[in-house]
């Protein structure tokens, strides 16, 4: 995704920036440490990582805006995957106004080999413990059931269209 939206803007990802295969955690360290001055991520919001370093005594975070750039990736890649999205004010210290960005969307992969029973229940436990899930993550919110078998970018499994239809599917 990073490498989609410097390609948006006309940055060569590969030629224009140094690059660092880094997860959040260490990225937001990184940061703090000053061996890196940006960082990409995506997910859910709020990111543990994130608020720590926004926390950080003497570390002022700003989250830069590239909604300009989910016109192109719309175009280039879909409707599938990428979506505008608004990270909230105040969610992180310092970021007082609301930040527009590209969103992507997430998916539980499973093998195709996966039991379809056990996908059933997965898909059933997930939507049955919904709430507890948005008290492990306030993302969780967003778990829906999919509007049809052509929602995603990926085939569903034989368990969860099974679910989805027991739950409002009409194919």
């Amino acid at each position: 995704m990073a490498d989609r939206l410097l390609q948006a803007a006309g940055i060569d990802p590969r030629a224009d920036i140094t690059r660092h295969a880094l997860g959040v955690a260490e990225s937001a360290g990184a940061l703090k440490d000053g061996k890196v001055d940006a960082f990409f991520w995506s997910g859910g919001v709020p990111t543990p990582a994130v608020q720590d370093l926004a926390a950080t005594p003497g570390i002022a975070i700003a989250l830069l805006p590239h909604d300009d750039g989910v016109g192109r990736l719309l175009l280039e890649y879909g409707n599938d995957l990428y979506k505008l999205s608004i990270i909230p004010a105040s969610v992180y210290r310092g970021v007082d106004t609301a930040v527009p960005v590209a969103g992507a969307m997430n998916l539980l992969v499973a093998s195709s080999a996966l039991d379809e029973q056990l996908a059933y229940d997965i898909v059933r436990v997930m939507f049955g413990q919904r709430e507890a899930l948005i008290a492990g993550h306030p993302e969780a919110r967003h778990l829906a059931v999919p509007a049809s078998p052509e929602s995603s970018p990926a085939p569903f499994h034989p368990g969860a269209i099974r679910y989805y239809r027991e739950h409002g599917w009409k194919h």
